[in-house]
């Protein structure tokens, strides 16, 4: 008998360096967009536009959900396992920089309902967001989610049927039994 390959334990929001709970996710091009001694450029690359979507994650349960949708519109079985980076904003510092939150669903981008209702925009100008990065540098704030890490958090909400994996959509959700009761 061939032995699975062991996965990769899946990620706790304290072993990703989250000090706070609950907090925002911003999801990053690449890893590379965050550089804590690079004050403006982080403001220009992480935030670009006046309104920017963050995600409010008070557990892994709202991690993974948002990591597995932000992958749901990779083309092939394999792009939902992309890892990706993030970095996390407590909602003081959104705060103290005067950024508003509005909740608004994306459901072109974002196909599971559960994460649909953990996105918000976050809108400021440029000056906002230039003063968020420096709050941020004063700390680690990259969360980089590895490949193997975002395996086993698929392998653990594929079979509770999420909805950000396209063979799921005609089953209720064990996650979101609330959110998608009746579609």
């Amino acid at each position: 008998m061939m032995q699975q390959p062991s996965l990769k334990p899946r990620p706790t929001l304290d072993s990703l360096g989250i000090a706070r709970k609950p907090v925002y996710l911003r999801k990053l091009k690449k890893r590379t967009a965050w550089d804590p001694q690079d004050i403006s450029g982080n403001a220009s690359r992480v935030f670009p536009k006046q309104t920017n979507s963050l995600f409010l994650v008070a557990n892994e349960e709202d991690l993974y959900k948002v990591a597995a949708a932000l992958n749901s519109g990779k083309s092939t079985h394999d792009g939902m396992n992309d890892g990706g980076s993030f970095i996390w904003i407590t909602t003081d510092e959104l705060e103290v920089c005067g950024i508003p939150l509005h909740p608004e669903r994306d459901e072109q981008q974002i196909k599971c309902p559960a994460a649909q209702k953990l996105h918000k925009n976050a809108a400021g100008e440029e000056a906002v967001w230039l003063r968020l990065c420096k709050l941020l540098a004063q700390g680690n704030r990259l969360v980089p989610i590895t490949e193997g890490q975002m395996k086993s958090m698929n392998q653990w909400l594929r079979p509770q049927g999420c909805w950000s994996y396209t063979e799921n959509r005609i089953r209720k959700c064990d996650l979101c039994p609330s959110e998608t009761a009746g579609l």
